[in-house]
């Protein structure tokens, strides 16, 4: 269960990362 958590949790900070990553390229 604690792994499943910290597997959500770890995607959604990557998947931020790429967000801000594509906007300060396009910026």
């Amino acid at each position: 269960t604690a792994s499943s958590i910290f597997l959500t949790t770890a995607t959604d900070v990557v998947s931020m990362g790429l967000l801000l990553g594509l906007a300060a390229l396009l910026i």
